[in-house]
């Protein structure tokens, strides 16, 4: 949400995913009009405080997933 620009649209979407004789999940989509992640920073998508490059071009305080 804070990468998305002024107008722009977060969409989260959660589904019960069910099968028989197994556990139920929930699996959750999140889309958005920002600019997107690089593939070469996809690898480090979970690293703790990692930011890629538009994080650090754009220049907002905040830090990977927390």
């Amino acid at each position: 949400m804070h990468y998305t620009p002024p107008g722009g649209q977060v969409t989260a979407e959660a589904q019960r995913q069910h099968q028989q004789n197994a556990a139920d999940w929930v699996t959750v989509t999140v889309t958005d009009t920002g600019p997107g992640i690089s593939a070469q920073d996809l690898p480090h998508l979970f690293e703790r405080f990692y930011r890629a490059e538009v994080g650090r071009r754009i220049g907002r305080g905040r830090h990977g997933l927390g």
